[in-house]
């Protein structure tokens, strides 16, 4: 089933505010103060705000020698599982 042209423009709407959003964050960690553009704005939410490799976006396995959290939310269901499996044991 296809999405109308109004689903697709409130979808274009949701990508450009999150845009604007990321770039706001990312102007005041650089103290920033200017707005961004409209062109900045759409070129970031055409390609669905991926681009950023900055420590903030990326994956802290990389950039911080951590798990991701759905790395930990694994872990953590592993060893619960192993706990209540030696507790019944």
């Amino acid at each position: 089933m296809g999405r109308s042209k109004a689903f697709r423009r409130f979808q274009d709407r949701q990508w450009k505010k999150r845009a604007k959003e990321l770039l706001l964050m990312h102007r005041q960690n650089l103290h920033e103060w200017e707005l961004p553009d409209s062109r900045e704005i759409g070129r970031l939410a055409g390609c669905h705000c991926r681009p950023c490799s900055c420590f903030m976006c990326g994956n802290p396995r990389k950039f911080f020698s951590e798990l991701s959290l759905q790395e930990r939310r694994v872990e953590i269901d592993f060893q619960e599982e192993v706990q209540s499996y030696r507790q019944a044991s």
